[in-house]
């Protein structure tokens, strides 16, 4: 028995993480929403995506949505400082999908959006490992922008999975 046929991941189920995975270069490409704490700075809208992909679909899912939207992204990007964050960002991502699909198996829509805040955690470590930020970056003005980013993300997350669950409830067994 192979990891696919462990993790249950039916061709339904394949459909949407593709579709995941292109709503994350989308948004990834195009989607700036500007950061009001931060000038210049842009929320990771992105981000959202591979929590819900987690929730939504399973850890699973979040983890592949998570390694395949980031290095599509990346590979894709044309500034080259901008992909570079984008590599970096490959493990945090697919981690915080896993995160948000384990997290969901035994804990309701708020507690499994969390995963999120770990994403941003994994992300600054994995960028001061990488150079790409610098300790004297992380100040109380990039605190004050990243708060807004989270809590951003968490209210998203929590709004849009409910609305997915509404507008496409679970078949129920037998029809």
């Amino acid at each position: 028995m192979n990891w696919f046929d462990k993790a249950k991941l039916t061709n339904p189920t394949l459909i949407k993480i593709f579709v995941m995975i292109l709503l994350y270069i989308l948004l990834g490409q195009y989607a700036l929403v500007k950061n009001p704490m931060v000038p210049g700075a842009i929320v990771a809208v992105n981000m959202i995506i591979v929590v819900l992909a987690g929730i939504l679909f399973g850890k699973e899912a979040g983890l592949i949505v998570g390694l395949m939207g980031t290095l599509i992204n990346a590979v894709i990007m044309g500034n080259v400082s901008e992909a570079n964050f984008e590599y970096a960002s490959i493990l945090p991502h697919l981690i915080m999908g896993w995160t948000a699909g384990k997290l969901r198996e035994k804990n309701g829509l708020f507690i499994s959006s969390l995963a999120i805040i770990a994403g941003h955690a994994l992300n600054i470590v994995a960028y001061l490992i990488a150079g790409l930020m610098k300790k004297a970056d992380v100040n109380p003005v990039f605190w004050k922008g990243l708060g807004y980013e989270a809590i951003f993300g968490i209210i998203s997350i929590v709004i849009l999975a409910w609305l997915y669950v509404k507008i496409f409830p679970k078949k129920k067994k037998g029809k």
